[in-house]
Protein backbone atom coordinates (compact mmCIF):
# COMPACT_ATOMS: atom_id res chain seq x y z
CA UNK A 1 0.00 0.00 0.00
CA UNK A 2 1.45 3.23 -0.85
CA UNK A 3 2.42 5.86 1.70
CA UNK A 4 -0.06 9.08 1.79
CA UNK A 5 0.11 12.37 3.06
CA UNK A 6 -2.75 11.72 6.01
CA UNK A 7 -2.88 15.40 6.70
CA UNK A 8 -4.49 16.24 3.26
CA UNK A 9 -5.72 12.23 2.10
CA UNK A 10 -7.41 11.79 5.42
CA UNK A 11 -9.53 14.77 5.10
CA UNK A 12 -10.52 14.31 1.58
CA UNK A 13 -11.24 10.50 2.49
CA UNK A 14 -13.29 11.66 5.12
CA UNK A 15 -15.21 13.75 2.64
CA UNK A 16 -15.72 11.03 0.21
CA UNK A 17 -16.63 8.46 2.91
CA UNK A 18 -19.22 11.25 3.75
CA UNK A 19 -21.27 11.06 0.19
CA UNK A 20 -20.75 7.45 0.22
CA UNK A 21 -22.74 7.30 3.02
CA UNK A 22 -25.36 9.11 1.73
CA UNK A 23 -24.65 13.19 2.95
CA UNK A 24 -25.30 15.49 0.49
CA UNK A 25 -22.24 16.65 -1.77
CA UNK A 26 -22.12 20.36 -0.50
CA UNK A 27 -22.57 19.70 3.26
CA UNK A 28 -19.74 17.44 2.29
CA UNK A 29 -17.66 20.29 0.41
CA UNK A 30 -18.63 23.20 2.78
CA UNK A 31 -17.21 20.81 5.50
CA UNK A 32 -14.09 20.61 3.74
CA UNK A 33 -13.71 24.32 2.61
CA UNK A 34 -13.62 23.11 -0.83
CA UNK A 35 -16.12 23.33 -4.08
CA UNK A 36 -18.73 20.70 -4.92
CA UNK A 37 -17.00 19.99 -8.01
CA UNK A 38 -13.29 19.36 -6.23
CA UNK A 39 -15.84 16.33 -3.66
CA UNK A 40 -16.82 14.69 -6.84
CA UNK A 41 -13.29 14.76 -8.24
CA UNK A 42 -12.09 12.77 -5.00
CA UNK A 43 -15.06 10.94 -5.56
CA UNK A 44 -13.84 9.53 -8.81
CA UNK A 45 -10.54 9.61 -7.98
CA UNK A 46 -11.24 7.29 -4.66
CA UNK A 47 -13.06 4.95 -7.31
CA UNK A 48 -10.02 4.29 -9.47
CA UNK A 49 -7.08 4.27 -7.37
CA UNK A 50 -8.50 3.54 -3.90
CA UNK A 51 -7.16 6.00 -0.96
CA UNK A 52 -3.95 7.00 -2.52
CA UNK A 53 -5.11 8.62 -5.68
CA UNK A 54 -6.22 11.05 -3.27
CA UNK A 55 -2.99 12.38 -2.16
CA UNK A 56 -1.76 15.14 -3.87
CA UNK A 57 -0.59 14.47 -7.46
CA UNK A 58 2.13 16.45 -9.25
CA UNK A 59 1.05 19.38 -11.16
CA UNK A 60 3.47 18.49 -13.60
CA UNK A 61 1.77 17.97 -16.82
CA UNK A 62 2.66 14.07 -18.62
CA UNK A 63 3.10 15.36 -21.53
CA UNK A 64 3.81 18.36 -23.69
CA UNK A 65 3.53 18.14 -27.36
CA UNK A 66 5.91 21.14 -28.23
CA UNK A 67 8.84 19.85 -26.15
CA UNK A 68 12.28 19.26 -28.40
CA UNK A 69 12.13 15.33 -29.26
CA UNK A 70 14.83 13.32 -27.12
CA UNK A 71 16.03 12.63 -31.22
CA UNK A 72 16.73 16.28 -31.85
CA UNK A 73 18.08 16.82 -28.35
CA UNK A 74 20.63 14.13 -29.02
CA UNK A 75 21.85 15.75 -32.70
CA UNK A 76 21.74 18.90 -31.21
CA UNK A 77 24.06 17.77 -28.06
CA UNK A 78 26.12 15.49 -30.81
CA UNK A 79 27.02 18.39 -33.33
CA UNK A 80 27.91 20.74 -30.74
CA UNK A 81 30.62 18.67 -29.09
CA UNK A 82 31.81 18.07 -32.55
CA UNK A 83 31.60 22.06 -32.98
CA UNK A 84 32.40 23.27 -29.67
CA UNK A 85 32.44 27.00 -30.98
CA UNK A 86 28.82 27.24 -33.15
CA UNK A 87 26.26 29.08 -31.18
CA UNK A 88 22.32 27.94 -31.40
CA UNK A 89 21.78 29.90 -34.60
CA UNK A 90 24.34 28.08 -36.76
CA UNK A 91 23.47 24.96 -34.95
CA UNK A 92 19.74 25.59 -35.88
CA UNK A 93 21.20 26.36 -39.68
CA UNK A 94 23.33 23.52 -39.75
CA UNK A 95 20.84 21.13 -38.35
CA UNK A 96 17.97 22.15 -41.13
CA UNK A 97 20.75 21.31 -43.84
CA UNK A 98 21.17 18.03 -42.38
CA UNK A 99 17.78 17.22 -42.76
CA UNK A 100 16.88 16.93 -38.74
CA UNK A 101 13.10 17.24 -38.98
CA UNK A 102 11.43 19.25 -37.55
CA UNK A 103 14.27 21.34 -37.69
CA UNK A 104 14.40 23.35 -34.35
CA UNK A 105 14.43 26.93 -33.68
CA UNK A 106 17.51 28.84 -32.30
CA UNK A 107 16.09 29.41 -28.81
CA UNK A 108 14.61 25.72 -28.77
CA UNK A 109 18.88 25.01 -29.72
CA UNK A 110 19.83 27.42 -26.41
CA UNK A 111 17.62 25.44 -24.35
CA UNK A 112 18.64 22.46 -25.02
CA UNK A 113 21.99 23.48 -24.59
CA UNK A 114 21.58 25.18 -21.44
CA UNK A 115 19.60 22.42 -20.29
CA UNK A 116 22.66 19.82 -21.16
CA UNK A 117 25.43 22.33 -19.86
CA UNK A 118 26.96 22.97 -22.77
CA UNK A 119 26.53 26.61 -22.53
CA UNK A 120 26.42 29.28 -19.78
CA UNK A 121 23.27 30.81 -19.51
CA UNK A 122 23.53 34.52 -19.95
CA UNK A 123 22.10 37.44 -18.24
CA UNK A 124 18.85 38.54 -18.80
CA UNK A 125 18.95 42.40 -20.31
CA UNK A 126 16.75 43.67 -18.12
CA UNK A 127 15.88 41.70 -15.04
CA UNK A 128 13.21 42.79 -12.74
CA UNK A 129 15.30 44.02 -9.61
CA UNK A 130 17.07 46.98 -11.80
CA UNK A 131 13.71 48.72 -12.08
CA UNK A 132 13.35 51.69 -9.34
CA UNK A 133 10.59 52.15 -7.86
CA UNK A 134 8.47 55.32 -8.81
CA UNK A 135 8.02 56.90 -5.43
CA UNK A 136 4.90 58.89 -4.55
CA UNK A 137 5.73 62.49 -5.45
CA UNK A 138 6.35 61.81 -8.83
CA UNK A 139 3.03 60.78 -9.98
CA UNK A 140 1.90 63.52 -7.89
CA UNK A 141 3.62 66.15 -9.54
CA UNK A 142 2.50 65.05 -13.05
CA UNK A 143 -1.37 64.76 -11.58
CA UNK A 144 -1.30 67.93 -10.66
CA UNK A 145 0.45 69.25 -13.81
CA UNK A 146 -2.59 67.52 -15.41
CA UNK A 147 -4.98 69.50 -13.68
CA UNK A 148 -2.96 72.86 -14.41
CA UNK A 149 -3.40 72.04 -17.60
CA UNK A 150 -7.35 71.21 -17.61
CA UNK A 151 -7.49 74.68 -15.78
CA UNK A 152 -6.04 76.24 -18.49
CA UNK A 153 -7.77 74.76 -20.99
CA UNK A 154 -11.18 75.70 -19.58
CA UNK A 155 -9.73 79.42 -19.45
CA UNK A 156 -8.43 79.35 -22.50
CA UNK A 157 -11.20 78.03 -24.40
CA UNK A 158 -11.85 77.61 -28.01
CA UNK A 159 -8.09 79.18 -28.58
CA UNK A 160 -6.61 76.53 -26.28
CA UNK A 161 -4.64 74.24 -28.42
CA UNK A 162 -4.91 76.42 -31.55
CA UNK A 163 -1.74 76.52 -32.82
CA UNK A 164 -0.88 73.00 -33.57
CA UNK A 165 -1.51 73.18 -36.68
CA UNK A 166 0.92 75.57 -37.34
CA UNK A 167 3.97 73.47 -35.61
CA UNK A 168 5.16 71.21 -38.43
CA UNK A 169 7.11 68.76 -36.21
CA UNK A 170 3.96 67.84 -34.45
CA UNK A 171 2.74 64.48 -34.64
CA UNK A 172 -0.53 64.45 -32.65
CA UNK A 173 -1.14 62.85 -29.43
CA UNK A 174 -0.53 64.58 -26.14
CA UNK A 175 2.79 65.89 -24.43
CA UNK A 176 3.95 66.65 -21.06
CA UNK A 177 5.34 69.98 -21.50
CA UNK A 178 2.95 72.61 -22.73
CA UNK A 179 2.42 76.04 -22.41
CA UNK A 180 -0.38 78.08 -21.34
CA UNK A 181 -2.17 77.79 -24.54
CA UNK A 182 -1.26 73.72 -24.42
CA UNK A 183 1.25 74.59 -27.56
CA UNK A 184 3.78 71.70 -26.21
CA UNK A 185 7.55 72.65 -26.83
CA UNK A 186 9.76 71.60 -28.96
CA UNK A 187 11.75 68.50 -28.19
CA UNK A 188 15.21 70.36 -29.05
CA UNK A 189 14.69 73.32 -26.69
CA UNK A 190 15.75 71.38 -23.99
CA UNK A 191 19.10 71.09 -25.68
CA UNK A 192 18.81 74.39 -26.59
CA UNK A 193 18.18 76.10 -23.35
CA UNK A 194 20.74 74.35 -21.72
CA UNK A 195 23.45 75.34 -24.07
CA UNK A 196 22.04 78.75 -22.72
CA UNK A 197 22.23 77.86 -19.21
CA UNK A 198 25.56 76.54 -19.86
CA UNK A 199 27.12 79.83 -21.50
CA UNK A 200 25.22 82.22 -18.63
CA UNK A 201 27.26 80.27 -16.27
CA UNK A 202 30.20 80.38 -18.06
CA UNK A 203 31.16 76.05 -18.39
CA UNK A 204 32.29 74.37 -21.30
CA UNK A 205 29.71 73.43 -24.07
CA UNK A 206 28.54 69.57 -23.23
CA UNK A 207 25.14 67.65 -24.69
CA UNK A 208 22.50 67.36 -22.89
CA UNK A 209 23.25 64.02 -22.12
CA UNK A 210 27.21 64.56 -21.67
CA UNK A 211 25.47 65.40 -18.18
CA UNK A 212 24.55 61.88 -17.47
CA UNK A 213 28.02 60.93 -17.42
CA UNK A 214 28.69 63.49 -15.28
CA UNK A 215 26.31 62.88 -12.88
CA UNK A 216 26.78 58.95 -12.42
CA UNK A 217 30.72 60.47 -12.62
CA UNK A 218 30.09 63.07 -9.43
CA UNK A 219 28.10 59.96 -7.35
CA UNK A 220 31.16 57.37 -7.82
CA UNK A 221 33.10 60.22 -6.39
CA UNK A 222 31.40 60.55 -4.03
CA UNK A 223 31.65 56.83 -2.64
CA UNK A 224 28.53 55.47 -3.63
CA UNK A 225 28.63 52.13 -4.56
CA UNK A 226 28.80 51.67 -8.12
CA UNK A 227 26.09 48.60 -8.15
CA UNK A 228 23.85 51.60 -6.61
CA UNK A 229 24.79 53.85 -9.28
CA UNK A 230 24.11 50.93 -11.94
CA UNK A 231 20.57 50.34 -10.39
CA UNK A 232 19.78 54.33 -9.99
CA UNK A 233 20.75 54.75 -14.10
CA UNK A 234 18.40 51.38 -15.07
CA UNK A 235 21.56 49.31 -16.26
CA UNK A 236 21.66 45.98 -15.76
CA UNK A 237 25.05 45.42 -15.67
CA UNK A 238 27.79 47.15 -13.30
CA UNK A 239 30.54 46.84 -15.71
CA UNK A 240 28.38 48.64 -18.08
CA UNK A 241 28.05 51.37 -16.26
CA UNK A 242 31.82 51.53 -15.29
CA UNK A 243 33.16 51.22 -18.36
CA UNK A 244 31.00 53.72 -20.09
CA UNK A 245 29.34 56.24 -17.82
CA UNK A 246 32.52 56.20 -14.72
CA UNK A 247 35.23 58.62 -16.30
CA UNK A 248 38.69 59.53 -14.24
CA UNK A 249 39.48 63.40 -14.58
CA UNK A 250 43.17 64.84 -13.93
CA UNK A 251 42.62 65.33 -10.55
CA UNK A 252 41.73 61.81 -9.74
CA UNK A 253 45.60 61.33 -11.92
CA UNK A 254 46.68 63.07 -9.46
CA UNK A 255 45.59 62.08 -6.58
CA UNK A 256 46.02 58.17 -7.77
CA UNK A 257 49.79 59.58 -8.55
CA UNK A 258 49.96 60.90 -4.86
CA UNK A 259 48.59 57.36 -3.25
CA UNK A 260 51.23 55.85 -5.28
CA UNK A 261 53.97 58.21 -4.13
CA UNK A 262 52.92 57.21 -0.57
CA UNK A 263 53.16 53.44 -0.87
CA UNK A 264 56.66 53.92 -2.66
CA UNK A 265 57.70 55.93 0.28
CA UNK A 266 56.68 53.75 2.74
CA UNK A 267 58.08 50.79 1.14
Amino acid sequence: MALVEMSVAGQRYRAVLEVKAGVPVTGAAARAGVSRQGVHAWVRRYEQGGLGALADRPKRPDTCPHQTSAQVEAAVCEMRREHPKWGPLRLAHELGRAGVSPAPSRMSVYRVLVRHGLVEPGPRKRPKDSYLRWERDEPMALTALRKRQLEESTIAGAAYQSRLAELNWYQGGEYVITDEAGTPVHPEWYSDEFGRLLRRAGLRRITLHDSRHTTLTLMEHACVPISIISKWAGHYDSAFTQKTYVHASDDDLQRGQAALAKIHKIA
